[in-house]
């Protein structure tokens, strides 16, 4: 299975900020994963700055995300899924993580 490299997947931070808002989106991280079948998957964080609301964000932004990535891996042969879960940098500090 052809795996996207960190050079393009570096490049998808442009599909979260454009329609999450650059202001909204301070950082992208991501980390090979298995999903609940244990097929591999891609796991995003979209770190969201700390004065970013949701109700700032467009209508259906975080679908059009999540959409719009899985495209893109699949354009370039990547058949793995996305995961795509949003923090805050004090969530991500505080461990915030929501897998426990």
């Amino acid at each position: 299975m052809p795996v996207i490299s960190d050079k393009k997947i570096r490049k998808l931070k442009k599909i979260a900020t454009t329609n999450l808002g650059s202001a909204n989106v301070s950082d992208f991280l991501w980390e090979p994963t298995t999903d609940v079948e244990g097929n591999a998957a891609l796991k995003f964080t979209i770190v969201l700055t700390s004065e970013s609301s949701a109700a700032a964000m467009p209508p259906n932004a975080a679908l059009d995300t999540l959409v719009q990535i899985h495209d893109a891996l699949l354009k370039e042969n990547d058949q793995r899924f996305p995961i795509i879960r949003y923090a805050t940098r004090e969530d991500l500090q505080a461990g915030g993580d929501d897998e426990s």
